[in-house]
């Protein structure tokens, strides 16, 4: 399966777009919450810059190595199962398996985070 056959599904732009928002909206968030609630109190805005860029790259890396293996697998399930076919399967094979790539990759990127930035 090559690549450009993914991006019939969702162009890259698009994708990137998409992307990018939400892991550095997420990031911000998280920092911000982290920092209100006294969890993890931030010196400055260098703190906040610094902590909000690696935050958003691992998260952009992250979210990259899920939406790919998930667009393989909508790819293949729109091949095998369709959408008018047997919805309740396909529902449920796509689910498990979005959620298994994403614990998945989860695990990984955060221990990948604590070896960087314990």
């Amino acid at each position: 399966m090559k690549l450009r056959d993914l991006h019939d599904l969702i162009p890259f732009r698009n994708l990137f777009k998409l992307v990018f928002g939400f892991a550095i909206s997420l990031q911000v968030i998280i920092i911000l919450v982290n920092h209100l609630t006294g969890f993890y109190e931030l010196n400055g805005i260098y703190q906040f810059i610094s902590r909000v860029i690696f935050g958003s790259t691992l998260g952009l890396l992250a979210t990259f190595a899920v939406v790919y293996p998930d667009l393989i697998v909508i790819k293949l399930l729109n091949e095998k199962i369709g959408w008018n076919e047997k919805v309740f399967v396909r529902v449920i094979i796509q689910f498990f398996l979005t959620v298994l790539i994403g614990g998945i990759i989860a695990a990984c990127v955060t221990y990948f985070s604590h070896v960087l930035n314990p």
